[in-house]
């Protein structure tokens, strides 16, 4: 099958991101693909901006499966939390963001990785997690644009640990599919880098141990986040036994949407 990748998309970066995504949506669907995988940052700063880039795709794509998981700036809400603007007074709690986001992916046929796997055509099956920054407070914009708590827990602190935890279940899950459906592919998609970054930016990674851990039973994993084209092998040794899986960020940057075709 050929699985279509894109990432930080950031749609309202600027003016012109409604005519880039147009222009980059219809050389998408030029091409030949069975599903698209969007590994997150599919906003820019704002909530509205999630839900108008998530029509732009789902209007191009038609009956194509999209899944999704989310990036950092699609929790941002600049018009519920800019503490610097006076009008903007709603504050828009995490969990309110959360219900209403899920009714989004619902009306628009958007399937979110975080809650739940995917198998297509008995062929793959695709899990995912949005993750977190693997250290705390990372040095970015985050906090002062989303809602500062999630269930009464520093929100910093509920992602890391949320990211976790979730890449416990998943582990679990996977190990079980492999041991009941065999010869299915496996497919990981997360948005913060599990690759260090270049330039020494690794505080802005997630949790780089994890990589590890997917290597077990993954053949491809898929992520974001640091505007950096990856597309290597990942092998991790434990004892004799050398694990190894494909792992591929896309490399959008911003205002400059990228794509691959990729097939597992």
């Amino acid at each position: 099958m050929k699985i279509a990748v894109t990432t930080d998309t950031h749609l309202g970066v600027s003016h012109n991101t409604t005519k880039i995504h147009e222009k980059f949506l219809k050389k998408l669907m030029a091409e030949s693909f069975d599903i698209l995988v969007h590994t997150g940052d599919i906003a820019s700063h704002k909530q509205k901006q999630l839900y108008r880039s998530l029509f732009m795709f789902r209007e191009a794509l038609g009956d194509i499966p999209m899944l999704i998981v989310l990036g950092n700036h699609d929790l941002w809400d600049l018009e519920a939390w800019n503490q610097k603007n006076s009008r903007f007074n709603r504050r828009t709690s995490y969990e309110q963001m959360r219900v209403q986001q899920r009714e989004w992916f619902e009306e628009l046929n958007i399937h979110y990785l975080q809650d739940e796997d995917y198998i297509f055509g008995d062929e793959v099956i695709f899990y995912g997690y949005d993750g977190w920054y693997k250290h705390l407070p990372p040095p970015s914009n985050d906090k002062n644009w989303m809602p500062p708590f999630a269930k009464s827990c520093p929100i910093d602190q509920y992602l890391s640990y949320r990211a976790n935890k979730t890449l416990d279940v998943i582990l679990s899950s996977v190990e079980a599919m492999k041991k009941a459906k065999p010869h299915l592919k496996s497919v990981c998609a997360t948005h913060h880098s599990l690759t260090p970054y270049r330039g020494g930016f690794d505080t802005m990674s997630g949790d780089l141990r994890h990589l590890d851990f997917l290597s077990k039973d993954f053949d491809l994993v898929l992520n974001g986040h640091s505007h950096q084209e990856v597309d290597e092998i990942h092998k991790y040794c434990e004892g004799n036994t050398v694990q190894s899986c494909r792992v591929v960020n896309v490399g959008s940057d911003y205002d400059k949407p990228k794509y691959l075709i990729l097939e597992i």
